[in-house]
């Protein structure tokens, strides 16, 4: 077994761990009234801020810039309808993109769950952003199939997903550095890409982030002014 194979087995075990502990979460969500009741916190901020200075912060990825040539090519969104990439990416508009595929039982859920939280918080502070998914299995993805799992995840309107041929995909994939060796795709690893405006420039987070890390992330990207807000986990 090559590095890759045991780099990209190590981040499947992580994705596990990481998904069971999202759902653990859910019951400490829905006690957080009680909790800031119970503190004397009134509000979901002062909750927040409460917990920011008290929970020690431990980050589980790397960061990384990057420069991307986007190709120049047209994918299928969700609704069936032809989208140019370049024009999707390359704009005035904040981005992020992720690399998924439905059937994904593993790291994908948990990318696809931290899109899906981060919502709200990101129209927030940077109302114009824009969300995209591209899907590394397009054979199984197709729109219908993306239709469905938009409903899982509560895709929003900025949100896109989006589909195509194989050699299309593989191009991106490889624009982005995001191609995996062999024949599983279940090997495929853990990215995602930020962007403030039209650059090449983007910045290439490897590894599993909470909402919190992803909004985080996204305040500091270079070049850019971004409001202040509360992070809705």
């Amino acid at each position: 077994m090559n590095k890759k194979m045991r780099q990209n087995m190590i981040w499947l075990l992580i994705a596990q761990l990481f998904f069971l502990s999202t759902f653990q979460s859910i019951s400490v969500a829905q006690t957080g009234a009680v909790n800031r009741q119970s503190q004397g916190l009134n509000t979901e901020s002062e909750y927040n801020q409460h917990q920011d200075n008290n929970t020690p912060q431990q980050k589980h990825y790397s960061h990384s810039t990057q420069d991307y040539v986007i190709p120049d090519m047209t994918l299928l969104n969700r609704h069936g309808e032809e989208i140019r990439v370049m024009d999707l990416l390359n704009n005035e508009q904040p981005v992020l993109l992720q690399f998924i595929f439905t059937t994904c039982a593993t790291i994908c859920p948990v990318l696809s769950a931290t899109f899906s939280s981060a919502q709200k918080s990101l129209k927030e502070i940077a109302p114009q952003y824009r969300m995209v998914s591209i899907s590394i299995d397009p054979e199984q993805d197709t729109p219908r199939i993306f239709n469905d799992y938009a409903k899982r995840f509560k895709v929003g309107s900025q949100w896109h997903l989006l589909t195509g041929s194989r050699d299309k995909i593989a191009k991106i994939q490889h624009a982005f550095d995001a191609y995996y060796r062999g024949n599983n795709k279940m090997y495929h690893l853990p990215y995602t890409y930020l962007r403030a405006k039209d650059t090449q420039t983007w910045v290439r987070l490897d590894g599993l982030l909470s909402t919190r890390d992803l909004i985080e992330e996204y305040r500091q990207l270079p070049q850019t002014s971004i409001a202040s807000g509360t992070i809705h986990d």
